[in-house]
């Protein structure tokens, strides 16, 4: 070994040096852990890219037991900061072990030396049968500084959790906005979808994430993309309530006319179901089909008639159902099993609901009582 690496890491590499085969393991796993904090990362790190630059043959084991050692330290650390925020609901997290992780995946960038698995698999504590890979639990912790050194060592960005989730798609659901412009610039692939087929457009449009979905589309994401249940970007958006993603998907041109794969419903109806008025009043005006007929024959107007929990909720069903008519709906219209709106309003016993229904229904020569 060249004097210069002895002087510089003397008592380390007494240490080291003097292992004898029987306790090996156990005395470089006990150096490691002694060199595995915050003070002594930096020369730890340093140690090792000297010594494999050096081929210093005698203390191969050590440095094969520190890449273990590393792989699993990490894995402890982002594995316990994951259950963390799962156990208390934080979006995002920091620990001083997790910066000590970051400090090694710089070390390792800098030095151009193998220190651990960039591509390393993380068991979730919660689940055993979830995992996470280096960048998906970075992203998941919401760290983009950690992410943009993951991603600087080389690791794979389209390398998924167990879910199936990329750190693209991850970063899209939580509404990490910094986090997903790393991730694109990385040349990241934008469309892979998850275990349901869903993209990261589709999760950034479900949790109204407008500025995220812009820049997805930006990116060239496939706007129009169904998962497997038939729900699309749009789809989702409406039946969840997001009224600026919906926005600015229907100022994107997405096709207006898609439909659930079984339901057969499109995001009016799904609109009307949940009784969203802003959201009803777009997709009439983007020209959605007031008339469209579900898997059941059952329309928006329809969809839109039921029991409310709550006054305002009771108040925005009946502004849904005042859109729908105003643009034509049809209140004799009946659904495969032969029911109209109205009939479903006297079956719930909606009676403001009646008397605006019946002011739209051709003259019968009566009118519906409640009672």
């Amino acid at each position: 070994m060249p004097e210069a690496t002895k002087k510089r890491f003397g008592l380390l590499i007494e240490k080291i040096d003097c292992f004898s085969q029987e306790d090996n393991n156990a005395c470089s796993n006990k150096l490691l852990e002694e060199l595995f904090r915050p003070k002594g990362l930096e020369e730890y790190a340093a140690l090792l890219a000297v010594l494999a630059v050096a081929d210093y043959l005698e203390i191969e084991s050590f440095t094969n037991n520190a890449y273990d050692f590393n792989n699993q330290k990490i894995r402890d650390v982002l594995s316990e900061m994951i259950y963390q925020t799962q156990r208390n609901q934080l979006k995002t997290y920091k620990s001083p072990e997790g910066e000590m992780v970051k400090k090694l995946i710089d070390l390792q960038n800098r030095y151009k030396v193998t220190f651990f698995d960039v591509n390393l698999i993380l068991k979730d504590i919660n689940y055993p049968n979830w995992s996470h890979t280096l960048l998906t639990a970075f992203t998941e912790l919401g760290d983009k500084e950690a992410v943009d050194l993951v991603i600087k060592s080389g690791a794979d960005r389209d390398l998924p959790n167990s879910l199936k989730r990329t750190a693209l798609i991850v970063s899209a659901d939580k509404g990490f906005d910094g986090i997903v412009d790393l991730l694109i610039a990385a040349d990241t692939a934008i469309d892979i979808t998850d275990f349901q087929n869903d993209t990261a457009l589709m999760r950034a449009a479900k949790n109204g994430h407008a500025n995220i979905v812009v820049k997805l589309l930006k990116a060239g994401a496939y706007k129009n993309h169904q998962n497997d249940s038939g729900f699309s970007a749009l789809i989702t958006a409406a039946n969840n309530g997001q009224i600026t993603t919906v926005q600015t998907l229907l100022e994107a041109s997405v096709d207006v006319s898609l439909e659930t794969k079984w339901s057969k419903m499109t995001a009016l109806n799904w609109a009307a179901n949940k009784g969203l008025p802003d959201i009803v009043k777009l997709l009439l005006k983007a020209g959605l089909n007031v008339h469209h007929e579900d898997a059941d024959g059952t329309t928006p107007l329809i969809k839109a008639v039921k029991r409310s929990l709550t006054y305002e909720e009771a108040k925005q069903r009946r502004e849904v159902v005042e859109l729908l008519l105003k643009a034509g709906a049809n209140v004799d219209h009946k659904n495969k099993n032969g029911t109209t709106v109205l009939d479903c309003a006297l079956k719930l016993k909606l009676e403001k609901m009646v008397i605006l229904l019946e002011k739209h229904k051709e003259p019968q020569g009566h009118s519906h009582t409640l009672f």
